[in-house]
């Protein structure tokens, strides 16, 4: 899940610059993607547009809002997240001079997480979700002290 806690839009990919999710899972943003002002954007595993019942079922799962203006729900991403701990960023392409280049990635956040202190326990397996307490440009995602185990609350 990712929020937006600026009071404008966040665009995720357009004609200048491509947005990705890189690490233990990957999504590449299609163009046009974005997070409304105090919105947020949730990625699943699977293609929201594509299967419905999925989507349904992960809805009822989670008691998320399908409808929500603030909450838009994307996917497929591909890969695994390990209870033993990973990484994963959020990417910006850095377009270059020459487009015959290969393309630079920048982190714009990203979040190494473990099963160990400092880090919450409960989310190693046990049904609890890392929720970042605080989505301020100034917090970190590889702070551990910015991070609570709660339950699972996708899009809320």
């Amino acid at each position: 899940e990712l929020p937006n806690p600026l009071d404008q839009q966040v665009r995720l990919g357009d004609d200048a610059a491509a947005w990705r999710l890189d690490g233990a899972v990957e999504h590449s943003f299609p163009s046009g993607t974005s997070i409304p002002a105090g919105g947020r954007l949730v990625i699943v595993g699977f293609d929201p547009a594509v299967e419905t019942s999925r989507l349904v079922a992960f809805a009822t799962a989670y008691k998320a809002n399908l409808v929500s203006v603030s909450t838009r729900i994307v996917g497929p991403w591909t890969g695994n997240l390990s209870n033993a701990g990973e990484r994963v960023a959020l990417e910006k392409s850095l377009p270059g001079e020459n487009p015959a280049s290969p393309v630079a990635w920048v982190i714009v956040d990203e979040a190494i997480y473990a099963d160990t202190a400092p880090w919450p326990a409960s989310p190693d397996g046990q049904g609890d979700a890392l929720q970042r307490i605080s989505a301020d440009p100034g917090s970190s995602g590889n702070d551990p002290t910015n991070w609570q185990a709660a339950t699972p609350s996708p899009g809320r």
